[in-house]
């Protein structure tokens, strides 16, 4: 068996339903669009998807485009596609659950926005709403991490970036998520856009040290004051008007500067 890696890099939250207050073993992943308000001053994100061109088997999906990246060796050539209101499930249905059930590194935009998660974002359409796209997980193991392990951050109200008092200090949160998958079998992402049409597929090599990377950047340069993360509160049911919204402030001897790494989580209730 491979042990294969997704990797979130980005502006990503993670819905996870539970029924009757239990995971139900799956996992939305949902691009957010952080220009969707435009009293969140952000950048334009693209969803991109990148693997090693010797990892691509063969899909109906072609690359839209390949890169060659800085690295020397015949493993440096790259295969791209710009998965932008597109729905993508991967094609394994076990069980998604959450390293030691832990996913505290990630913070919680219930929690932070007092209000509960809206499940209609997870069925929005075209390009002019909250979300960008939108990955369904059914199977692997998630884990959250720093890229420098140990950093802390303070949380401030973007009214208020400058504050010597912020309402949450000291707190640690996640760059990056990862989720291994154990297979045999080559991993098939099927891939649809929200709007409709025909479906495509995407299939990865099962092999032990696949990376799939998938992202949802933007162009601009690191900053200390994540003001872009206000865009998460959009998911929420009631989210608080944009200038009282909690977000990232990297403290000032504490590791990188943000660029739109940070994510979000959230929990939902489901019927089913």
């Amino acid at each position: 068996m491979a042990q294969l890696t997704l990797r979130f890099y980005g502006r990503f939250v993670y819905a996870e339903p539970t029924f009757k207050g239990a995971p139900t073993g799956r996992l939305n992943v949902l691009a957010v669009n952080p220009q969707f308000n435009p009293d969140v001053c952000a950048d334009s994100h693209r969803l991109m998807m990148t693997v090693r061109r010797t990892d691509v088997a063969i899909g109906s999906r072609r690359p839209d485009m390949r890169v060659f990246s800085a690295e020397d060796g015949s493993c440096a050539e790259y295969a791209a596609w710009d998965l932008c209101d597109h729905e993508i499930v991967l094609d394994r249905m076990t069980r998604f659950e959450w390293l030691d059930s832990n996913h505290e590194l990630l913070k919680d935009i219930h929690t932070l926005g007092k209000s509960d998660f809206d499940p209609s974002h997870l069925y929005s359409r075209g390009t002019g709403c909250a979300t960008a796209g939108l990955i369904r997980l059914g199977s692997g193991v998630g884990r959250p991490r720093q890229l420098e392990s140990g950093t802390l951050t303070d949380f401030v109200y973007l009214r208020e970036p400058d504050t010597n008092q912020p309402p949450l200090p000291n707190q640690t949160i996640a760059d990056v998520v990862e989720v291994t998958l154990t297979t045999d079998e080559p991993l098939m992402f099927r891939l649809c856009r929200r709007g409709g049409g025909a479906g495509s597929t995407i299939v990865v090599t099962p092999e032990d040290g696949v990376v799939v990377s998938i992202s949802n950047l933007c162009a601009a340069g690191h900053r200390r004051v994540d003001d872009e993360f206000a865009g998460y509160y959009e998911l929420l049911k009631a989210p608080p008007a944009v200038l009282d919204r909690l977000v990232p402030r990297a403290q000032p001897t504490g590791g990188i500067r943000f660029d739109c790494y940070t994510g979000g989580y959230a929990a939902y209730e489901t019927t089913v």
